[in-house]
Order: C-alpha cells, then structure tokens, then sequence
C-alpha cells in the first residue's frame, strides 16, 4: 500500500535539505525537518498553543545541528559549493517521519497544511524521542 506525499510537503523536505547543507550534514534529520516546518505561521500558533516558545526552540535545534557539524570530520566533510540539495538523502528517523506524514494526511481527510502534518509526525513519532525532547523542553516557563 503506498500513498503519495502530501502537496506541499515536497516544499518543506527541500528547505530541510538546505538546512542540512547550511549545517554542513551529510543526512536531512528530523530536526532539520523540524526547523523548517516552525518556519509556518500556524505551526507557530500551534506550538504557542502547546506553550512551546519557538525562539527557543529554534535556537536550540540550531544548537544541536551546529554540533553534529562536528561529527562529520573534516576530510569526509562535503563543502556547500560542492553539491546540491538533490544530493542529501534523509536519514531512518526523517523517512519513518514522512511515512507518518502520509498517514496524518490520511487522518485528516488532506485538509491540514504540509506543514502541520509534519509537526503531528514529529510528535507522533515514538521512535524518535530526541524531537520529542526538544519540543517538550523548550516550553514557556
């Protein structure tokens, strides 16, 4: 049984390959996919509905993302110049992700955004528990 992905949504698995270029990863994470979806005004009323301050979250997936630059290593490092974002394969937990993005979408008959069906993933995903953590971590004291 196999569903094509919801319009849109190749929309935001682009930005988070250009994310991971800009952090210089080899692999689109789901923080990558994270970070590119906080960038929508109603996942950012979603999240401030969940008491999530964005700013913060923001900044801490950067944080994140910036240090797993440094597992990369210096001669397995791929400079930006040198490839695209075609070039960036997403890793298992960003692939289980848009597997549930496709059955989010399913869930709700295609009528929420791309954008909000990969926050219900994220949040849905219990395998991955590092998206989770960030999200449930940064709420507004």
């Amino acid at each position: 049984m196999s569903y094509e992905i919801p319009a849109g949504t190749a929309r935001i698995i682009n930005k988070s390959k250009n994310i991971a270029i800009q952090f210089n990863l080899l692999r689109v994470s789901s923080l990558c996919l994270l970070l590119s979806a906080i960038e929508n005004e109603q996942v950012l009323l979603i999240l401030k509905k969940m008491n999530i301050d964005t700013e913060k979250l923001e900044s801490e997936i950067k944080k994140v993302l910036s240090s797993h630059n440094e597992l990369v290593g210096e001669e397995n490092s791929v400079q930006p110049q040198t490839y695209n974002s075609d070039d960036i394969p997403l890793d298992a937990d960003c692939t289980r992700v848009m597997k549930l993005v496709v059955l989010e979408d399913k869930l709700a008959n295609g009528k929420k955004e791309s954008s909000e069906l990969v926050l219900l993933a994220l949040l849905h995903d219990r395998q991955n528990a590092g998206t989770y953590t960030h999200l449930t971590k940064t709420t507004i004291s």
